[in-house]
């Protein structure tokens, strides 16, 4: 297992809080502070054929088509010795949760039609029960994983649906078990900061389908929206175009005359 940590600048955001701390056998505890931009966990070399990726300002308040299940597991290692035995060493796995909920909806891109798209909302406790973290799961048991660069296209068409901007807080990949093979965690910037997060969504069309109780995700029209958006990303150079969208959407009233 290897950990990898990246700081940023030090001349720019990175910042070092140094102090000693006398304990009673004068010794000192050196303690430093720093502002991680990325951080990588790999776990073992087996081959990966699912990725989720972790995003923050997801519109959480929808009538979501599928459902998912989770089954948390904690695993110990232990060693237990009795005189002068060999130490014996065992495992114990204890349940913590388990459950489910309808939280997500399956996506199909023409980039890779053998591989299955799921995007959808994490469970949480946030105060705005409106607006929380999110996941994108890909799932390519016969082929590569999708690319940062498509992955960037992807959260790009979802963020021009729903008519909010979505980031990504980094990914997990996953084996044939569900065993973590990467981790990856990576700071996150908001266009205006965490204010972002209060914007009201503005999706281009509706994307909405009958349902009784109002507000269920169509899975047919999203699929048309984010396809034609991921068609057209290169050709429009539509990441220079979202960029400036978004940035002029949180810019204050001087600015977002010269923005546009």
């Amino acid at each position: 297992m290897t950990l990898t940590v990246k700081c940023k600048d030090a001349d720019a955001t990175h910042k070092y809080n140094v102090s000693s701390t006398p304990d009673e056998s004068k010794k000192s505890i050196l303690v430093q502070h720093g502002n991680i931009d990325t951080l990588v966990l790999n776990s073992h070399k087996n081959a990966p054929i699912r990725l989720t990726e972790w995003l923050i300002n997801v519109q959480s308040a929808l009538i979501w088509p599928l459902n998912t299940s989770h089954d948390v597991r904690i695993k110990y290692f232990r060693e237990r010795q009795s005189g002068k035995d060999t130490p014996e060493a065992f495992d114990l796995e204890l349940k913590v949760s388990s459950g489910g909920s309808r939280n997500c909806i399956e996506l199909s891109f023409d980039f890779d039609p053998s591989m299955k798209v799921f995007f959808g909302v994490v469970n949480h406790t946030n105060v705005s029960k409106l607006i929380g973290p999110g996941f994108i799961t890909y799932y390519f048991p016969c082929g590569n994983a999708p690319s940062q660069e498509q992955r960037n296209i992807v959260r790009s068409a979802l963020s021009f649906a729903f008519g909010r901007y979505i980031e990504s807080m980094g990914y997990t990949s996953y084996d044939i078990d569900w065993k973590p093979v990467k981790f990856y965690a990576q700071d996150v910037y908001l266009p205006g900061g965490l204010e972002t997060l209060d914007n009201p969504s503005y999706p281009p069309t509706v994307i909405f389908g009958a349902h009784p109780a109002g507000g269920g995700l169509d899975a047919t029209k999203l699929n048309f929206i984010v396809n034609g958006f991921v068609k057209n990303f290169n050709p429009y150079i539509l990441e220079t175009i979202m960029w400036l969208y978004w940035h002029a959407y949180r810019s204050r009233t001087p600015l977002l005359a010269k923005i546009l």
